[in-house]
């Protein structure tokens, strides 16, 4: 459980970075970004699925642009690692037990998307860096 909201928690982080104003991201980091949340997205989607949990359709942004679809999957996310942790909570309230390979292999996915959006997080940070830094000179 605490795995899951470290997740949760670190998704919340990238979400707040990514609505910096005036936000811009290279083609190459978009890219990346892309990839790692999307990544992250799908590791949080098996670890779920291995629960028990069925996941809708991940939401397209609402807009067409490129922070809008990583907000969604930011999103889609938290949603994930929020019922992960419900469906955890619930099954140690009734007692039930959960198979150790079943409990690895959560684990280890969710260990997967915390690694993905960690390296999301870093990323955002540099790209936050880099526009301060810019705001600073032109100042």
């Amino acid at each position: 459980m605490l795995q899951a909201k470290n997740a949760h928690d670190s998704l919340g982080v990238v979400h707040d970075q990514l609505n910096t104003p005036n936000l811009k991201l290279k083609r190459s980091q978009a890219h990346l970004l892309k990839n790692k949340l999307g990544d992250a997205n799908t590791y949080a989607r098996a670890a779920a699925s291995k629960l028990g949990i069925e996941s809708p359709p991940l939401k397209s942004g609402a807009g067409s642009g490129t922070v809008e679809r990583f907000i969604s999957y930011v999103n889609d996310g938290q949603d994930q690692m929020a019922r992960v942790q419900q469906k955890l909570a619930e099954i140690s309230a009734q007692g039930d037990e959960i198979r150790p390979g079943d409990m690895m292999l959560v684990q280890i996915k969710m260990g997967q998307a915390q690694q993905e959006i960690d390296y999301s997080s870093s990323l955002l940070g540099k790209v936050i860096d880099s526009i301060k830094q810019m705001m600073n000179i032109q100042l």
